[in-house]
C-alpha cells in the first residue's frame, strides 16, 4: 500500500477499508474512540496545503472537510458524540502552518457541517 493510503483493518474479521488521502506526506491521524470516524491533518505552509478530512472507517468514505487543524498538534480529539472535532496547539507555530495561529490556538469543527 503506498504510503499516502491508509490501511484499517478490522482485527475479528480481518476485513480491510482503504482510505486515500492524497496527502503530499504522511498526514497525522486521529481516530475516535466513541464513533466509527477518523481524521487525517494535513496542514504546512511549505506544501501550501491546509486540509483536515473526516472518514468513515467502516465505508472508507469521504465524510467532511475542514481548514485550520495544525497537522502536529499538542491535542486532537473527537467529542463522545462524534460531532465535534478539536485541535490545540502550543506556542508560535507560524512557521508551519499555511494560516498560522501566532502564539498558539484552538480549532473547533462540528463534523455534521463540514
Amino acid at each position: 500500500i503506498h504510503w499516502t493510503k491508509i490501511c484499517i483493518t478490522d482485527v475479528i474479521t480481518g476485513n480491510q477499508t482503504i482510505l486515500n488521502t492524497d496527502a503530499p506526506f504522511r498526514p497525522k491521524i486521529v481516530c475516535s474512540p466513541f464513533q466509527k470516524v477518523l481524521a487525517t491533518i494535513v496542514n504546512d505552509r511549505r506544501h501550501a496545503i491546509d486540509v483536515t478530512l473526516f472518514w468513515d472507517v467502516e465505508t472508507g468514505d469521504e465524510i467532511g472537510g475542514a481548514h485550520g487543524h495544525m497537522g502536529n498538534p499538542s491535542v486532537a480529539r473527537f467529542s463522545p458524540c462524534g460531532r465535534w472535532f478539536v485541535s490545540s496547539v502550543k506556542g508560535d507555530v507560524s512557521d508551519l502552518m499555511l494560516k498560522p495561529f501566532p502564539g498558539g490556538g484552538i480549532t473547533i469543527t462540528d463534523i455534521r457541517h463540514s
